[in-house]
């Protein structure tokens, strides 16, 4: 068995004498036969390639979530300013149903803020683009923040939400991502 490398490849040749110095008709004959095994490089191959797709992949998502954050935020944050001036009018002020809108259009487009941060941090997580920031963190009082954000949606599907955390619960998480 001799090893010769090239291309970065090793390449087995196996030499095999199946018949040597047969006479017929007074010529000798000989026969090798050579045998390539090829399964690593092409399994090598195959993971490099689907590897690149991934990386593809994943840089058309981060794009797509940088464009359609821009497209939503720039409409969206015209409604909260309007909003906001809106809520400074004495005549929506005096009126409690107008005033009760217009908070209601502030919070929900808060919500939808906070929702479109989530998806770009998420983003941003899985493309390595952010350093966590691992430390101690109250696991009773995430919940019951999680819990004060829900709590609209959960009301009106007649849910109970509870938090049910005897003494302070320390967990190891990133301080910022879990910030509500």
């Amino acid at each position: 068995m001799l090893h010769n490398r090239r291309f970065d490849t090793l390449w087995t040749l196996s030499a095999a004498l199946i018949e040597a110095l047969i006479e017929a008709h007074g010529v000798a004959s000989l026969m090798v036969c050579n045998r390539l095994d090829v399964t690593e490089r092409v399994s090598a191959e195959m993971l490099r390639s689907q590897a690149h797709a991934a990386r593809l992949a994943n840089e058309a998502e981060t794009g797509f979530m940088s464009c359609a954050s821009h497209a939503l935020r720039t409409p969206l944050n015209a409604v909260l300013d309007f909003s906001q001036w809106l809520q400074l009018q004495p005549v929506v002020a005096e009126n409690g149903k107008a005033s009760s809108h217009v908070q209601h259009i502030l919070r929900a487009g808060g919500h939808l803020q906070a929702l479109m941060d989530d998806l770009l941090q998420i983003s941003r997580i899985e493309s390595g683009l952010v350093q966590m920031l691992i430390g101690d963190v109250d696991a009773g009082a995430a919940v019951e923040d999680a819990i004060r954000l829900c709590e609209p949606i959960a009301t009106q599907a007649a849910v109970r939400m509870e938090c049910r955390c005897a003494g302070v619960v320390r967990v190891c998480a990133d301080r910022v991502l879990t910030a509500c």
